[in-house]
């Protein structure tokens, strides 16, 4: 447990610490209780927020007796560069020092995490191998720092890390997801020359590097494996100079072949960010005109349609939840939706659908589907439980959804959309309750809205039909969409 005086000086750091569960990573929850928008007092669970949205705050007492504690990101300004591969541990020196965490593995102490403050934005990323993470990059959740296995190794103050300073780190940590992938699938000693130089060549192909960073990449990885580094840098220019002169150059796809993988997503991750040799994908209006597209299918007409997206805007407390949960019910139930009826000749046919719910309590969601579903039974209507797809918060690792204005959050939902697919046949209709609660953004700013549009409309071309749930702001009286009112 934290003494006293380690309290107190973590607290002057500016980390806010939370207590966690004993046998896992996950906070100790507080409830609160709260009106629900029906007026029924509800209880709430969280370890992040009270009831009014402010970071939740656990007493010195709390934390004293807990055995083990973590630190919030978003209140401390925090980020957390996690590395889960032991092959990774090695080359988190090359990260500025700061304070870092330790654990042992096999009686080895080994670098976990190095935590910083920031004065900047960064997203939430992971690196995997064959689905397994390497090292990712934490910010809108906690890390667990003290206590059980973890092992303080540099106990001082986070570093602030500047906007440039967080785009190197970013830019060193897809390095050491590289670093920690090549010590994995490194060949038997006597025959890496030639891993070397395709290695070298795939960095002079794939990366915007110039010949020093590639030579100090491989400098790194060669020195850890107890190289000859001259012999193996020597390769580097080789291969930069045989690429300037139209020359045959090794590149991922040897790389890949020679270590005996499908693909490398790590030497991706190398690749600058944008492609600028791209096109627009063009069509003579002529070829347009009679392309076949297919019309957009209508269940209950005009509301419900694939390839629809749909905002459903009010004010806190005034009904969203209940109108989409009865929306929801009636497309898996293949039924009319109040006075959206379907089109006249077409046979009512179910669809699955998938519901996001990012902010009410389990129990008041179970007691609403429960009575939706209870009234099904007494007009003698069978309810269709089997194509309802639920993702409550509760149910979410550490209780906390990865934000859809983050990559990760939005293929968790894509992916999920997915599945469904496979499992039915049939694209579903992916309900997200609400924004506000599934987000992390500044939501007066409109920039913060671009990627999440960007998504939303590609799932709509992709045939999903996507209906999102928004509040209203505080004056109640405007719908906003980033820097757009109406």
């Amino acid at each position: 447990m934290i003494s006293e005086l380690e309290l107190k000086k973590y607290k002057e750091w500016g980390l806010h610490l939370v207590p966690l569960q004993e046998d896992t990573k996950k906070p100790v929850s507080k409830p609160y209780w709260k009106k629900n928008g029906s007026g029924k007092i509800v209880r709430h669970d969280s370890w992040k927020w009270d009831e009014d949205k402010n970071y939740l705050k656990f007493s010195d007492e709390e934390l004293l007796k807990s055995k083990r504690l973590g630190v919030s990101h978003e209140p401390s300004s925090l980020i957390d560069v996690d590395c889960d591969a032991i092959e990774g541990s090695p080359f988190m020196s090359q990260l500025p020092e700061t304070l870092t965490i330790g654990k042992k593995v096999n009686g080895k102490v080994v670098v976990r995490k190095k935590l910083y403050f920031i004065n900047g934005f960064i997203k939430h990323k992971q690196y995997k191998h064959n689905d397994e993470v390497i090292i990712e990059q934490l910010c809108h959740t906690h890390s667990w720092f003290h206590g059980g296995d973890r092992i303080i190794l540099n106990d001082v103050k986070p570093i602030t890390l500047d906007q440039a300073q967080i785009n190197q780190v970013v830019h060193t940590v897809k390095k050491i997801n590289a670093w920690s992938v090549m010590t994995r699938l490194m060949p038997r000693e006597g025959s890496r020359d030639q891993f070397y130089l395709t290695l070298a060549g795939t960095l002079a192909r794939e990366t915007d590097w110039n010949p020093e960073e590639s030579e100090r990449f491989i400098e790194v990885l060669a020195e850890h494996h107890g190289e000859n580094v001259r012999k193996v840098l020597e390769k580097v220019q080789r291969q930069y100079n045989n690429l300037e002169e139209n020359k045959n150059v090794y590149g991922v796809k040897n790389l890949a072949d020679q270590l005996n993988v499908k693909s490398l997503k790590c030497i991706d991750e190398l690749r600058p960010a944008q492609n600028v040799n791209k096109e627009l994908v063009t069509l003579k209006l002529g070829e347009f005109l009679t392309k076949p597209y297919p019309p957009t299918e209508y269940l209950q007409y005009p509301i419900t349609g694939k390839g629809k997206l749909v905002q459903v805007w009010a004010n806190a407390g005034h009904g969203k939840t209940w109108f989409c949960l009865e929306w929801a019910c009636s497309i898996v139930n293949a039924q009319n939706f109040l006075k959206w009826k379907y089109p006249e000749g077409k046979e009512p046919e179910p669809y699955p659908v998938l519901y996001v719910e990012g902010e009410m309590s389990v129990s008041e969601l179970q007691d609403r589907l429960l009575s939706i579903g209870e009234r099904y039974q007494e007009d003698k209507k069978e309810f269709n439980r089997d194509y309802f797809y639920i993702a409550p918060l509760r149910e979410q690792p550490e209780q906390t959804f990865e934000s859809l204005t983050e990559k990760v959050g939005r293929a968790n939902v894509e992916n999920t959309a997915k599945r469904i697919f496979r499992e039915t046949g049939k694209k579903p209709f992916i309900f997200l309750d609400n924004i506000t609660a599934l987000t992390v953004m500044q939501e007066k700013e409109g920039a913060d809205w671009v990627e999440l549009v960007q998504w939303l409309n590609r799932l709509r071309a992709q045939e999903y039909g996507v209906i999102f749930l928004h509040h209203g702001t505080k004056a109640g009286d405007l719908f906003r969409f980033g820097s757009y009112r109406q």
